[in-house]
């Protein structure tokens, strides 16, 4: 096989990974604009990626405590902007699929998400 060919093939196994998150994402996504639950969460820890060629390696990390009583801890990338506004401690609304609340998001992605697809005002 040559070198050429072992490239194609990491390439297009590549592109599958891609596409397999992104599926997943869009599943999440819908999943918490269909039934999701709005909650209170608290930022635990902002970390900002120095890498100047990505605007959206920013993340905020957060936890929040369900329905069910438990507390659980998710993280979610956001854009340099974004990352600006949220500051240690701070109280911030979050979205969780009340039946598998590992599930979550922040708010402003699923609006935003939310909008993209047509959404918008449907709660």
């Amino acid at each position: 096989m040559g070198e050429a060919t072992g490239t194609v093939i990491v390439l297009i196994a590549l592109g599958i990974v891609f596409l397999y998150r992104a599926r997943k994402q869009n599943e999440r996504v819908r999943t918490l604009i269909e039934r999701g639950e709005t909650g209170s969460a608290y930022v635990t820890e902002l970390k900002r990626d120095n890498n100047k060629r990505s605007s959206f390696k920013h993340s905020v990390a957060y936890t929040f405590t369900a329905q069910n009583g438990r507390t659980y801890t998710n993280r979610n990338i956001v854009s340099h902007s974004e990352f600006g506004t949220y500051a240690q401690r701070q109280r911030i609304e979050i979205v969780y699929d009340p039946d598998n609340p590992m599930n979550s998001m922040l708010k402003a992605i699923v609006d935003e998400a939310r909008h993209d697809l047509g959404l918008a005002g449907i709660e």
